[in-house]
């Protein structure tokens, strides 16, 4: 098989624009692992350049704190995606959990019971109020996000798993006696994975999205770095926008922040078609 027929079954199988996004996030991945190997000055160190504009010396000026901005951005990357994947990971565990469980196991019911109150709370407001009377922690910010992130994709997996349950080859498992968990296994959990790929994806944009926001609100570590907190001491500036500052001091940090959470929806499409042959017509 040539080069070229192998780029084009690629393509036919990706869209372009989710191989984009990959390549883009490999690029943020690599800068996160290095960061503070690459970057030229000690992120947190503080000095008395206080708001300094781009030069030699800071290629992204400093800010209120006399921080060089280039070197924190390059090291905010790692929190960004670490607090991506980690919230990522823990409400997608949940949403299939609850959504198995809630679909196939008697009593599922009260779970599912319990998603749809939690449906009912608006996300963001609940997340500021935990995070402002229960602590600013790493840790417990991404707990309390992946608590509140799960619910309507469990609601989604337990639609599938009950229409799952009903087809034809699964009645047939089950007449030729096959027992439960393989029946789970084999037939009803991979039903589900394009749309546990499509919330995995889709958490993890949505957790950069707000970290960001509570770290611009002051509302994590600032002790942090981090690009909300990038933004939260950019926007301390009084002259921000009359001198320009803004160019150096809250582009940069936005850009990134638009790049990541483009990168994971461009990456979301991967999973789409067939997510959108499984998930139930509403």
């Amino acid at each position: 098989m040539s080069v070229r027929r192998a780029r084009t079954r690629l393509s036919r199988r990706l869209p372009m624009g989710a191989i984009l996004g990959a390549i883009v996030l490999a690029a943020l991945t690599v800068i996160a692992l290095l960061g503070r190997g690459v970057a030229p000055y000690d992120p947190e160190q503080v000095s008395d350049a206080v708001f300094q504009p781009p030069s030699g010396t800071h290629l992204l000026g400093t800010n209120d704190l006399g921080q060089d901005i280039f070197s924190e951005l390059l090291t905010g990357t790692r929190l960004s995606i670490l607090v991506a994947l980690s919230v990522a990971v823990l409400s997608t565990v949940l949403a299939w959990g609850v959504g198995l469980i809630g679909g196939y196991a008697p009593g599922g019911d009260v779970l599912i019971a319990a998603s749809d109150l939690l449906l009912a709370i608006p996300a963001l407001p609940l997340l500021v109020l935990l995070v402002a009377y229960g602590g600013t922690g790493l840790l417990y910010v991404i707990a309390a996000m992946g608590l509140l992130s799960w619910p309507a994709f469990a609601r989604i997996v337990r639609s599938q798993v009950l229409s799952t349950r009903e087809r034809d080859y699964v009645v047939a498992a089950y007449a030729a006696g096959a027992k439960p968990p393989r029946v789970v296994i084999r037939h009803i959990l991979p039903e589900t994975v394009p749309i546990i790929v499509t919330k995995f994806v889709l958490t993890a944009r949505w957790a950069v999205l707000i970290e960001a926001t509570l770290s611009f609100l002051g509302l994590t570590d600032p002790g942090s770095v981090s690009w909300g907190n990038m933004l939260n001491h950019a926007f301390r500036d009084p002259l921000l926008f009359t001198r320009n500052a803004w160019l150096w001091a809250a582009l940069p940090p936005a850009t990134a922040i638009v790049i990541l959470v483009l990168s994971l929806a461009l990456i979301a499409r991967i999973a789409e078609p067939r997510a959108r042959h499984v998930l139930p017509e509403a």
